[in-house]
Parts: C-alpha cells; structure tokens; sequence
C-alpha cells in the first residue's frame, strides 16, 4: 500500500472495512443459530480456507517493482532523499508516530466500552446498547468513503488530521454529557466515522510524504504505536472499571469517556502540528542548483 497515493489507500480500507463490519454480523449469526454444536467450528474453518486462497492468489498477482526508479536526462538514477527538505524527524516524524497512538486508542475505547457505556450512562437495555457497536461500525465504513473522496477532490490529510479528531471529541462530549439512546447512536457513528474511518492510513500517507524513502519504517512505526494503543488502551479501561458492577459502573464509566476525550483532544493537537509543520516545509521554495553552487 505503500505505493499508492491517499485515495488508493483509502479505498483498500473501504474494502476491509465491509469484513470489519460484516465480520461480527456473520458471528452473531453463526452464534445464534448453532450455539455450541461442533458445526460452530466450520466459520473458523472457512476463515482459514479463504486465507489459503488469497495467499495462493497472490503467487499470480503483479505488483510494482518498488526498486523501479526514474531515470535523468544522463541516464543515471537519482539518489532517493531519505527526506523532504526541512522536515525533521523528531518534531512531525514523533508527533505522527504519537497521533498513530492516540487516534488508535480513540476508537479502541468506543470499540470496547460502547456497550457499557450505553448500559449505565444512557440507562439502554443489553440489546439496544449491543447495537452501539454495529452503528459504530457503519459510521467507520462510511467514513473510509468519505475521507477517501474528500482527499481525492480539495481536502488535504493533513486537514483531516485536525478535523476528524476534534469530531471525535465531540462525540465523547455528547457520550459524557447525554443520556439520550438517540445521541448514543449518533456519538457511536461519529467516532466510528471520524476515529476509524481510515484515520490510521492518512496518518501513514501523511508521515510516508515527509520521509519518502522510508515508507516501510515509517509504516511500522505508526503500525507499532496503533498495536499499542489496542493494547493499552483497553487495559486501561478494565483497570478503571475494577471489580464495580450494577450503579458503582457509572462513575467509571464516565471517567473512560474521559479518557476518550483526553486522547481526542491530544490528537487534534498532534495533527495541528503536523498541518503547521507540512505547511512550513512543503511550501518552502526549492533552491535551484545554480543558488546551491554559489552558495558555496
């Protein structure tokens, strides 16, 4: 993926994005309807048989030489830059590879608290908070789509990377201050939309324009810290809801919400910086070899 531009990449997670909300339909399905029978077995079966068929797939796919470099008026084949001109990577490098964390963890946390939440700040019945999670599924499916065509026509990532976070923020306001079911769904598509609507991927596009000849290790980085968020992140969670059950759930409850808003917030600062730092570099004039030679 590294290889395509931000709305190829985009449109890929689109299509991961409908297994991502499909996925959990088809188990509560297969949960329903063959509970503990050995036929239950077949899904993971099915899982792993589809597996072998794209790795098979994928012996007979071409892809793009990524060693293909172009060539100069002279023949030769310039040096790649291991980066942009200007761009540091201990101030954007960082706070990307940090945004990679917490816009992670902004979602982990809808992701797994969604239900609870429902439950005992919105007073929503275990079926209707349970709903949470599939409505916030179809907002992050929508928002891949979204992001996608916003980026393919005048929006830039690193725009989205402000935009989407002080959203979500929102949404964990309304999640901390309502107790109405109706503002639940909508809280739980916002964040679905605007925390995992291929937030993850613009962060790596954003990152991989700074430090082109890096994508693999600026890939990893982000992929490093998004891996610990969604473990982080829900530990934090069961380790702020303890032991509590029944009304002692409210409060911590309210302070996950909390937590939700924290790294939202942190995000939008994080992506403000970056949209500053990608303004400041890339709107840099570009010295002509001329200007170089005589400035020795």
């Amino acid at each position: 993926m590294d290889q395509w531009g931000a709305t190829e990449a985009q449109i890929a997670l689109a299509i991961s994005g409908i297994g991502k909300l499909i996925g959990p339909v088809v188990a509560g399905f297969l949960s329903d309807r063959l509970g503990r029978r050995p036929i239950w077995r077949t899904s993971f079966y099915g899982a792993a048989a589809l597996l072998a068929l794209i790795l098979v797939a994928m012996f007979f796919v071409r892809f793009p030489d990524r060693e293909q470099v172009p060539q100069t008026s002279e023949g030769q084949s310039p040096a790649p830059a291991s980066s942009v001109p200007g761009a540091k990577l201990s101030v954007e490098g960082v706070a990307l590879v940090i945004f990679g964390f917490t816009s992670t963890g902004a979602f982990w946390l809808a992701q797994q608290s969604l239900p609870g939440m429902g439950q005992n700040l919105a007073g929503m019945s275990s079926s209707e908070a349970a709903r949470l999670v599939s409505v916030y599924a179809i907002g992050s499916l929508l928002g891949v789509f979204v992001n996608a065509a916003l980026v393919a026509r005048w929006v830039r990532p690193t725009t989205l990377l402000i935009i989407n976070p002080i959203m979500t923020t929102i949404a964990y306001v309304l999640l901390l201050t309502s107790e109405n079911p109706v503002l639940y769904s909508i809280s739980a598509f916002m964040v679905g939309c605007f925390a995992a609507g291929g937030l993850f991927q613009l962060t790596v596009v954003v990152l991989a324009e700074f430090f082109p000849a890096n994508k693999g290790v600026v890939t990893s980085a982000i992929g490093f810290a998004s891996g610990l968020a969604a473990f982080v992140l829900p530990f934090l969670t069961s380790v702020i809801l303890g032991d509590a059950t029944g009304e002692a759930l409210r409060g911590p409850y309210q302070t996950v919400v909390w937590l939700g808003i924290v790294v939202s917030v942190a995000s939008a600062l994080l992506g403000l910086l970056v949209r500053l730092r990608h303004r400041a570099v890339f709107s840099a004039p570009v010295a002509t070899a001329a200007e170089v030679t005589a400035g020795r």
